[in-house]
């Protein structure tokens, strides 16, 4: 079964965009290297401060790698420290 992760999430300000867009260069260049994986991608919604991740996986377990990856463990956290309210994430599974 193939993973998508769509991770949608809101910044401060349109500094904090451009800062999470910066970090999330190297962590979507390294992912797509990533076994398993078929697309990473970040894009920036009608308002400049909403962003959403699209990931899509071969598999559970090429997400588990991913996740616990050290360019994921180091970048993530960071990007976390950026995003205000809740994060809207969705995990879906398909064939």
């Amino acid at each position: 079964m193939m993973v998508r992760v769509n991770s949608m999430f809101n910044v401060k300000d349109e500094a904090d965009a451009q800062l999470v867009k910066q970090m999330a260069r190297q962590l979507i260049e390294q992912s797509r290297l990533e076994e398993g994986n078929l697309s990473y991608d970040l894009f920036q919604g009608s308002t400049p401060t909403c962003l959403l991740f699209c990931e899509t996986w071969l598999d559970n377990d090429a997400f588990k790698a991913h996740v616990a990856s050290q360019h994921y463990t180091t970048i993530m956290p960071k990007i976390k420290q950026l995003i205000v309210g809740n994060k809207d994430l969705k995990i879906f599974e398909y064939e």
